[in-house]
């Protein structure tokens, strides 16, 4: 075959072509593949998410999928974890409420153990004396 400039070319991004469309993303793959896996991911709180298009994911179980652009996939790692941490700060202003409900419940519990402390500890008042003793 002689090479010319025209199939120097085609020569050269032939294989190049073929290597990439025959190498399969990691977070995408076919049902087959997907059966393969072995058990031992499910411990760490993945799923499997089938699309209508027919592509596997393997992604944590509240990681969702969008389709972007003509693109099916998770959404952006940067935007999980801002998903994940505006969940904790909502989980963190919950417990500072209980945090604060608790303050004040131990001050009123406080505060009446008080009272009934110095109930106890001031002396009775004497009372009316009968006289038929």
């Amino acid at each position: 075959m002689i090479l010319n400039a025209r199939n120097r070319g085609l020569f050269f991004w032939t294989p190049c072509l073929l290597v990439l469309l025959s190498a399969s993303p990691v977070l995408a793959y076919n049902e087959e593949e997907a059966k393969k896996v072995s058990e031992d991911m499910k411990e760490f709180g993945f799923k499997d998410v089938t699309t209508k298009e027919g592509l596997v994911f393997r992604i944590p179980s509240d990681m969702p999928i969008e389709n972007r652009g003509g693109l099916v996939g998770p959404v952006p790692f940067d935007e999980y974890l801002y998903l994940k941490f505006k969940k904790l700060e909502e989980k963190l202003i919950q417990v500072d409420k209980k945090i604060d409900r608790l303050d004040e419940t131990l001050g009123a519990v406080k505060k009446r153990l008080d009272d009934q402390a110095a109930d106890a500890a001031a002396p009775a008042a004497p009372g009316p004396t009968s006289l038929n003793s």
